[in-house]
């Protein structure tokens, strides 16, 4: 069952987790929307994992990489894009969702008198 989807940094590729399987499937794109009539990977498979990790949600590092949480093998494991991957134990079986924010600092600078 499929379970989590990204784009590539430069968005011309599309990917998405497949729970049961354990695989990280990989598509390109000619326009956004539209799989390119001559891919790569013919069947889209990006990475087999292991049994035992069942994949639950993906997102997309700005360096390109594929991360997916693991159940049971509880961590994260990143895929890089030929395929290759390494998986980050974590101390929970229930690894079930990658969230990935930007923080933006900000300074305020004030001029004059404030008094605040």
């Amino acid at each position: 069952s499929p379970n989590g989807v990204g784009l590539s940094p430069d968005e011309s590729t599309i990917y998405f987790a497949d729970t049961g399987p354990c695989r990280v499937y990989a598509f390109e794109l000619s326009a956004p929307g539209v799989l390119a009539d001559a891919p790569s990977r013919p069947d889209g498979l990006l990475a087999q994992l292991p049994s035992g990790n069942l994949v639950d949600s993906l997102a997309v590092e700005a360096g390109g990489k594929v991360c997916v949480a693991t159940l049971i093998n509880g961590g994260i494991t990143a895929c890089d894009p030929d395929g290759s991957f390494e998986h980050y134990p974590f101390p929970s079986v229930f690894i079930v969702a990658i969230v990935i924010y930007l923080v933006i600092a900000s300074a305020f600078y004030f001029f004059g008198d404030y008094k605040g």
